[in-house]
């Protein structure tokens, strides 16, 4: 069963230090076991950590960044829209390459129109 999220404010970001960071948290009931679900999400840098708690103590946690980052021109890429541009191209842009005999080495086309680059994960 779903309860609800809660909670959700503005906080500064422990990775980059941005005040574009969102905390909320979720309360959950699961197998008749409540829980709360915390997820801080930068829009700056796109840090993200989930959080389970039970009792207010963490049982599981995982944290990341994704940025994304040009093979040619090195501009690295981190907001959630150039994420977004990155995933809606990647299906459609490998297979065009793929169907041109090319296998990509990313996983978009860089979004500077002028570099022949693709972009990269970074963790």
């Amino acid at each position: 069963m779903y309860d609800g999220w809660t909670h959700g404010v503005k906080t500064k970001c422990p990775k980059c230090g941005s005040d574009d960071c969102n905390d909320t948290i979720g309360n959950q009931t699961v197998v008749g076991i409540k829980v709360s679900a915390h997820v801080i999400y930068c829009n700056t840098c796109g840090y993200r950590k989930e959080e389970l708690l039970k009792d207010k103590k963490t049982i599981w946690a995982e944290e990341h960044v994704k940025k994304l980052k040009c093979n040619k021109c090195g501009v690295e890429y981190s907001s959630p829209e150039d994420r977004e541009f990155a995933e809606k191209m990647s299906k459609s842009w490998g297979e065009s390459l793929r169907s041109d005999g090319i296998e990509p080495t990313g996983i978009a086309p860089c979004p500077n129109l002028t570099c022949p680059g693709e972009l990269v994960v970074l963790e």
